[in-house]
């Protein structure tokens, strides 16, 4: 069996995409596979939204010189403690950063020898970050002026602001493995509907189509209508509808929405999904084209081709072969 306390949106995506990152990742304590700049940078802006749109700390481009210079201190969720932040500068791309040349003489951020967003010494450089800073301070004006009227809208109980990343911890009926997640934005349109409100700061993008038929947003649903409409954690929520808009800053936002019966079958495939994750004995990589890898060429050696963002250095030193778990 494989290890499964709770199941979400990103696990079930990692087992679907590769039943050996997934060992990797859940499974494994003695194993970090690396980040990357999407995440980072996502996990950053994120932060930045937050802090701000909760009135938490105003100054967010102090925040993000903090962020990018590697000292920004935050309480991290999933650990429970005060962390600080890796920069996401150390998983920039080198065409990005790296080989960027500097040019000190003219950037507003050379100050006092040092460059204000990596905190390096002008003379001492490994590139010029300036692009990528610029990129997300526009990115987080844009989001500004597009929320800063919704913001005040956000979801109340007791007086109570609750609605910036919403915890959720759902029961999957026929199984004893709760749903969990956290949700950006919650906002009260009106007295029966909620408004659910994910933030997608990555180059991927949806159209309507896509984004209706990903899990995330199935999950997301249905975690809010057992939340807010049906109130199984007993809160006192009376809500009759949920909208969900996932807002891609790199694109444009799709709102979408589903019936009592869309969710239930969403039920039905999560709770069929944690029965596959535990009754899972032998552990595979996948391969391009989503065929299980033990073919070897006619050098003895073992083909693969992995299009999943992974850590590939620790998964070809791992990498022994079909194992069961």
């Amino acid at each position: 069996m494989l290890k499964l306390s709770s199941v979400s949106p990103s696990r079930i995506k990692t087992f679907d995409a590769c039943k050996f990152k997934y060992w990797l990742t859940y499974c494994r304590d003695d194993v970090v596979l690396k980040n990357n700049w999407g995440a980072a940078h996502g996990d950053l802006i994120h932060n930045v939204l937050e802090y701000y749109s909760k009135r938490e700390d105003v100054d967010w481009v102090k925040r993000l010189f903090k962020g990018y210079g590697g000292k920004l201190e935050c309480f991290d969720r999933h650990s429970n403690q005060i962390e600080t932040k890796e920069s996401p500068l150390i998983w920039a791309k080198p065409q990005d950063f790296k080989d960027k040349q500097p040019k000190c003489d003219i950037c507003p951020y050379a100050e006092d020898d040092f460059c204000a967003i990596s905190l390096e010494p002008l003379d001492k450089l490994t590139g010029c970050p300036k692009e990528l800073f610029d990129g997300s301070i526009a990115m987080i004006e844009k989001v500004m002026e597009r929320y800063e009227a919704i913001w005040p809208k956000v979801l109340k109980k007791d007086d109570e602001e609750i609605g910036f990343e919403y915890g959720y911890r759902i029961p999957i009926a026929g199984t004893d493995i709760p749903m969990i997640g956290f949700i950006d934005l919650i906002i009260e349109e009106d007295a029966d509907t909620i408004h659910v409100i994910d933030y997608k700061a990555g180059k991927h993008t949806q159209d309507y189509s896509k984004c209706r038929d990903d899990i995330q947003v199935k999950m997301y649903s249905l975690a809010c209508r057992r939340e807010f409409i049906d109130d199984v954690n007993n809160k006192g929520f009376k809500y009759k509808n949920v909208m969900l808009t996932f807002d891609y800053f790199r694109g444009q936002p799709v709102t979408v929405a589903f019936s009592k019966e869309e969710d239930a079958q969403t039920e039905v495939y999560v709770k069929n999904k944690i029965q596959q994750i535990q009754s899972t004995e032998w552990i595979d990589r996948i391969v391009r084209n989503n065929e299980e890898l033990d073919t070897k060429t006619k050098f003895g050696q073992v083909a693969f081709t992995c299009k999943y963002l992974c850590d590939s250095d620790v998964c070809k030193s791992r990498w022994k072969g079909r194992f069961k778990t």
